[in-house]
């Protein structure tokens, strides 16, 4: 492959090599030069990294682990490996439609962003920009907002991968399936602009995924599924102490901070409530399908406030209790 590609796509992966391969063969089937493939096996325990060796093209870049590193870990992994101008992390489960490559590549070239996401699962062959250069915008719209690792791409210039895995390993465990969410703030100090670009790219794959029934990794016994109140607050709070790395103004970390909690606020009783309805997304992570009545949407709405209350990262900070004060008074109008 001559010269260096404007896109990798980084695809960690565990005992999937011999779908993933399949898939491959697909993505790297057409001429385009200006994309390549970087793939880290997590150790696989089955034939996965014989079936990737199969594939003979310039564009595929291979790496294996010698022990299985865990999840997060293998994500940083793929991304430092990334050659291109912008590093695109793919989870293996999810999928592109090559058919916009051309136009993706091309349209690469011609911006200097420090990041930005492609839109999933949109019918759409013209690409669409909304392009955000606010440091305060970048963070809610951008950063703290529950991103999917899928289609998040990252310009590679002048970035430690490894350092902010490094970084991110300090804060509680919690964080790890919001990972997207913290990486994107390390580049929201950046000068350059964030973007997100509309066009049919990059397809969301839900479960249950290759006829699997159940998750293996999320389960309530493990107390790690994500979308549940407990855990998004503990997130939330995780967002909160890291607002307290970056230099920026008391006034401009209030406003963050309060548009936070609304965000967080929906995350645990609406959002949540929807999900609960969803019979598919409930016995994938082994939860028990319900539909919620009025009173107990009261009952998750007052519990989110009485942990905004007693939380340890808001009774340290007078601004913190501010907030909260102000929007108690406006929940008991």
């Amino acid at each position: 492959m001559t010269g260096r590609p404007i896109l990798s796509i980084c695809i960690p992966t565990y005992n999937r090599g011999k779908i993933l391969s399949e898939i491959l063969k697909k993505y790297l089937a057409n001429d385009n030069k200006d994309f390549n493939i970087i793939v880290a096996d997590n150790n696989s325990e089955d034939d996965s990294y014989k079936y990737l060796e199969e594939i003979k093209d310039e564009r595929l870049l291979l790496s294996k682990n010698d022990t299985n590193i865990g999840s997060f870990s293998n994500i940083f992994k793929t991304l430092s490996l990334s050659t291109g101008k912008y590093a695109m992390l793919l989870m293996d489960k999810d999928l592109l439609d090559m058919k916009n490559i051309d136009k993706i590549t091309e349209f690469l070239k011609t911006v200097d962003v420090s990041a930005g996401i492609f839109a999933p699962d949109l019918e759409n062959d013209t690409i669409e920009t909304t392009v955000i250069e606010n440091y305060s915008e970048k963070i809610i719209n951008y950063c703290f907002n529950g991103n999917h690792p899928s289609g998040v791409f990252y310009n590679t210039e002048n970035v430690d991968f490894k350092k902010i895995e490094e970084d991110l390993k300090k804060y509680d465990e919690e964080i790890r399936p919001y990972a997207t969410d913290f990486v994107l703030t390390y580049f929201a100090n950046d000068k350059k602009p964030f973007i997100k670009i509309k066009i049919d790219f990059v397809h969301f794959v839900r479960p249950p995924f290759d006829g699997v029934e159940h998750s293996f990794s999320y389960s309530p016994e493990k107390k790690n599924i994500f979308f549940v109140p407990e855990f998004r607050f503990k997130v939330f709070e995780n967002y909160v102490k890291f607002l307290e790395i970056f230099k920026i103004k008391l006034s401009e970390r209030y406003s963050i901070v309060k548009q936070l909690i609304k965000k967080i606020k929906d995350a645990c009783t609406q959002d949540y409530l929807w999900v609960l309805e969803q019979k598919t997304i409930c016995d994938w992570y082994n939860i028990t399908e319900e539909f919620i009545e009025r009173e107990k949407q009261k009952d998750l709405l007052g519990e989110f406030f009485d942990k905004l209350k007693n939380s340890k990262v808001f009774r340290k900070n007078l601004m913190y209790k501010f907030i909260v004060f102000n929007l108690s008074k406006r929940k008991s109008k």
